[in-house]
Order: C-alpha cells, then sequence, then structure tokens
C-alpha cells in the first residue's frame, strides 16, 4: 500500500470571475444568462466599466494578494470577447496561475497577439460550431 501525503494550501486565493454574460456563440445547450448580453448591451446595469475592472484588480493586488498565491478562473459567456481580457492576464499572471474555460472561437493568431498567455486554457467543444 502506497501512502499518499494529503497537503492544505491555505495561502491560495481562488478566484472564478464571470468575466462576460455574452458570447458569440448561441448554444441551445447553455443556460440564457450566459449568453443574453444584458449587462453588455445596457438592459442592465452593473457590467463593469474598464475603470471599475481596473479598480478591482488593483484592490486585489494590494488587500487580498501579499503573501498569497492566486489562482484566477476566468469565464463567462466568453471571456476572450471582453476587451479587458488581455489586460487581466497580464496583470494577475505575476500573482500565480490564470487560467480561462472559452469556446475555442479565438484563432491561433489572436492568441499569439496576446502579452501573456494563461496558464491553462480550457476549450469548451461546442459540437453545433466545430
Amino acid at each position: 500500500m502506497n501512502v499518499v501525503e494529503i497537503k492544505q494550501t491555505p495561502n491560495i486565493f481562488h478566484i472564478y470571475w464571470t468575466l462576460t454574460d455574452f458570447c458569440n456563440f448561441r448554444c441551445n445547450y447553455c443556460p440564457p444568462i450566459l449568453h443574453s448580453g444584458k449587462y453588455h448591451n445596457g438592459i442592465k446595469p452593473g457590467f463593469p466599466t474598464n475603470d471599475q475592472i481596473t479598480e478591482f484588480l488593483d484592490l486585489l493586488i494590494k488587500d487580498y494578494l501579499p503573501g498569497k498565491q492566486l489562482s484566477l478562473g476566468l469565464g463567462g459567456g466568453e471571456p476572450t470577447l471582453h476587451p479587458m481580457f488581455p489586460t487581466i492576464v497580464e496583470r494577475m499572471s505575476p500573482f500565480g496561475e490564470v487560467s480561462v474555460t472559452t469556446n475555442g472561437g479565438r484563432g491561433v493568431e489572436w492568441w499569439a497577439s496576446l502579452p501573456k498567455l494563461p496558464v491553462t486554457v480550457v476549450i469548451s467543444l461546442h459540437h453545433e460550431f466545430t
């Protein structure tokens, strides 16, 4: 019998951020809230502005991350459609791991143009569009 050691990692700060409520696909099996664009289209107030995102990242860095390792997951909708996506990945990568769950709709050229890539890219296969 092998002994498995389980270690607690209390110094990891986990965040899953639903960055967008809009998507470039319209899959029949996704909940409407993940692709409705109600915030993006101005139907509901509350979609964060670029300034609000910057303030949020500043707050995380200053008040929550000292002495901790970041584990940031970005999702949506389709998070790569948000104009601040490259900035968020680049800005938060020095503090730990940034991952993204995407529909895979962006081309290789787009990914290559990013100043910093996420550590993990999970592609949610959408059979309706592949």
